[in-house]
C-alpha cells in the first residue's frame, strides 16, 4: 500500500540523517476529529412533529428515543465515519463494516499524497445525539469541550502539544461550532485552540454564524456543493426560514477573514478513454468550465461528501470517487486552496476535482485566477480506493437498512 511505502521511506531517510549527526526535527503531532450529521427517521417528519421541530421540544419525544437506539446499533457504523457517543479513538484495522477506519485510513492516504512535511496523526470520531435540534446539539458541544480538553491533557502529559483538526459534516459542523458557545458561557480563557475547523455541508445559520469569529478556531474552511439539496432545506432548527448554503454579511454579522468558503466540484469523463486529450487540453477555456459535450459536471450530494458508496441511497455508482465520500479528499482540497492563496493571495472560489485525469482545478470567480494542479496521482488513487473497499460491510442494502431503522422505530412506539 501506498501508505505503508511512504513510512518506510520516512523511517529509512530519518535513519540516514540520524547516522550523519543531522538534527531531525519532531514531527508535528495532529488530532483529528470527524463529526457526523443528523440522521433522519422518515415516520416522524411529518405534518403532525411540524409545532415540536419549530419549538425545538423534540428532546423527550419518540423521535429523540428512536434516535438513541439507532445511535446505539453498530449497524449504522457501517457506512460513515461514526462510532458510540462521545470522543472515541479510530481502530484502523481492515474489518469489514469499520468505516470510521476507512475514513481515516484514506484521509491519511491522502494527507500522504500531498507531499507535506512528516506528521503523526491520531483519528477519532465524535459521537452525538444526532437530533434535528438547536438546543441539543449546543448539549453535546458541551459534552464535546470537556472531553476534548480531557484527551489533549493526556498528550500535554507526554510533553506533547497537539495540533487540532475538527471535520463536521451537516449538522456535526454546527455542533463543531458551538464549542464556542461552550467557551463563552463557561467565560473561559482558551483551554486548546483549533488549528483547523472544516465544515462539509454545514447548514449556515444565524445561531452560529457569529461563532466563526471566536478565538477558538484559528482557520475555518468552509466546503459546499451545489450539488448538495439538503444543506439549505432546514427550516426547523433555526431562526431563520430557511438555512443558508454560505455565510454572508448582515446586519449582525461579518465574515471574518480567517474564514475560507470554497464550492466543490466533482467532472468526470463522458468517454475518458476516447476523449483524453481533449479533456486535458486546458488551453482552451470550455474545458476549464466543463462546458464541453465529453465532460459531465458531477457536483457532490448531500450523501456523497460524507459517506461510503455502500450506504443505501444517494451515493451515484458513476460518481468519479466510488467509494471514497468527498471528506476523504479534504487534505488534497485544503493543501490546494493553501496553494492558491499563496500564489494569489486569496482563496480560490472553487475547486473543481477531475480524478480521472488526476487533475485538480482552482480559481477565483469567472476564471480570473487559475491553477492547475496533477497532484492526485491516478495510480495511487485507485489503490486508495481498492483498499478501502476492503472495509464494505459484509451483508448490507437498504431493505436490511431500512428494517433496523423500523425496528428502533417500533421498539419505541409500542413499549
Amino acid at each position: 500500500m501506498y501508505n505503508w511505502r511512504k513510512k518506510i521511506a520516512l523511517a529509512a531517510t530519518v535513519a540516514s540523517l540520524s547516522l550523519q549527526g543531522t538534527h531531525i526535527p519532531d514531527p508535528a503531532v495532529w488530532i483529528t476529529v470527524f463529526v457526523h450529521g443528523i440522521m433522519i427517521v422518515k415516520p416522524y417528519f411529518v405534518i403532525g412533529n411540524t409545532f415540536q421541530l419549530m419549538t425545538d421540544t423534540m428532546k423527550n419525544t419518540n423521535y429523540a428515543a428512536t434516535l438513541d437506539r439507532m445511535r446505539h446499533d453498530p449497524f449504522f457504523y457501517q457506512n460513515q465515519a461514526m462510532q458510540h457517543y462521545g470522543l472515541h479513538k479510530i481502530d484502523l484495522t481492515v474489518c469489514p463494516g469499520n468505516a470510521s477506519g476507512a475514513l481515516a485510513v484514506a484521509y491519511n492516504a491522502i494527507t500522504a499524497m500531498t507531499h507535506q512535511e512528516a506528521t503523526i496523526n491520531h483519528y477519532y470520531t465524535f459521537g452525538w445525539a444526532a437530533l434535528l435540534s438547536h438546543t441539543q446539539r449546543v448539549a453535546d458541544a458541551h459534552i464535546f469541550y470537556d472531553q476534548l480538553k480531557t484527551e489533549i491533557a493526556q498528550f500535554t502529559k507526554q510533553g506533547i502539544t497537539p495540533h487540532i483538526r475538527l471535520l463536521g459534516y451537516s449538522h456535526g459542523g454546527n455542533v463543531c461550532l458551538n464549542l464556542a458557545t461552550v467557551r463563552r458561557e463557561r467565560d473561559e480563557e482558551l483551554p486548546f485552540v483549533i488549528d483547523e475547523l472544516i465544515l462539509l455541508g454545514t447548514p449556515v445559520q444565524a445561531e452560529t454564524d457569529f461563532l466563526t469569529h471566536d478565538a477558538l478556531f484559528t482557520t475555518i474552511y468552509h466546503l459546499y456543493s451545489k450539488g448538495d439539496r439538503l444543506q439549505q432545506l432546514d427550516c426547523f432548527s433555526s431562526k431563520r426560514f430557511f438555512s443558508k448554503r454560505v455565510f454572508y454579511n448582515h446586519a449582525h454579522f461579518c465574515i471574518p477573514p480567517k474564514l475560507r468558503q470554497i464550492e466543490l466540484k466533482v467532472t468526470r469523463d463522458k468517454k475518458p478513454h476516447t476523449h483524453k486529450k481533449l479533456s486535458c487540453n486546458f488551453e482552451n477555456s470550455r474545458v476549464l468550465s466543463t462546458h464541453v459535450p465529453y465532460l459531465r459536471k458531477s457536483a457532490p450530494g448531500h450523501t456523497e461528501l460524507w459517506f461510503f458508496a455502500w450506504t443505501p441511497q444517494h451515493y451515484r455508482d458513476y460518481f468519479p470517487l466510488n467509494p471514497l465520500p468527498v471528506a476523504a479528499l479534504v487534505p488534497l482540497i485544503i493543501h490546494e486552496a493553501k496553494k492558491f492563496e499563496n500564489m494569489y493571495g486569496k482563496s480560490p472560489h472553487s475547486i473543481d476535482l477531475r480524478p480521472m485525469q488526476g487533475i485538480i482545478i482552482a480559481k477565483n470567480k469567472r476564471q480570473k485566477d487559475i491553477a492547475i494542479s496533477s497532484c492526485l496521482d491516478i495510480a495511487l488513487f485507485d489503490e486508495i480506493r481498492n483498499t478501502v473497499w476492503q472495509y464494505a460491510p459484509l451483508d448490507y442494502s437498504k431493505k436490511i437498512y431500512d428494517t433496523h431503522v423500523f425496528d428502533a422505530y417500533n421498539q419505541v412506539t409500542t413499549r
